[in-house]
């Protein structure tokens, strides 16, 4: 499955980004899970991979329309179960699409995922996860009590990109 998406989409933000996401699901068997900021879809389509054929639902926004299509095409192409949205990230509603999540990833620009972040901390159940990819070193902590750090993976060039995996505390 890994090889699949490698030959059908580039991993812009990292190789080991989609993989860990996956081993994530794995280990916390989320049913409802939120990507916001999907670029390509490396790491949507790990994660659509993991919810598609374990009851669950993934769900990934991006303000670029033209990507969403592109991620809808390789998903079919894979048989995975996925949900697209187009956003405003500006703008940004999450409760439009689900109440609560038990997994989300967030990769955007440093100033909108400090904006985000703090907004999907609250959305997140007890026990799940949150994935941060940090672009050019840029370190962002979720907001409120209660998150224990379980993986720190950085990748020091091209971008300085570091990806923090962070869980809630039940």
């Amino acid at each position: 499955m890994f090889k699949e998406i490698r030959e059908l989409v580039p991993a812009a933000s990292g190789w080991m980004i989609g993989p860990l996401m996956y081993l994530m699901c794995e280990r916390t068997k989320p049913r409802k899970t939120l990507e916001l900021g999907c670029g390509f879809g490396y790491t949507s389509l790990h994660i659509a991979y993991w919810t598609t054929y374990n009851t669950g639902r993934h769900v990934a926004l991006d303000n670029n329309a033209e990507r969403l299509d592109q991620l809808n095409n390789h998903a079919k192409q894979l048989n995975l179960d996925l949900m697209t949205v187009k956003f405003d990230a500006h703008n940004l509603c999450v409760k439009n699409v689900e109440s609560t999540y038990d997994l989300c990833h967030v990769d955007l620009p440093f100033e909108l995922s400090i904006k985000c972040v703090r907004l999907v901390s609250d959305y997140i159940q007890p026990g799940g996860i949150l994935g941060i990819n940090h672009w050019k070193g840029c370190l962002i902590e979720p907001s409120g009590p209660g998150w224990c750090k379980i993986i720190q993976a950085y990748r020091p060039k091209p971008h300085k990109n570091y990806l923090t995996i962070w869980q809630k505390e039940d």
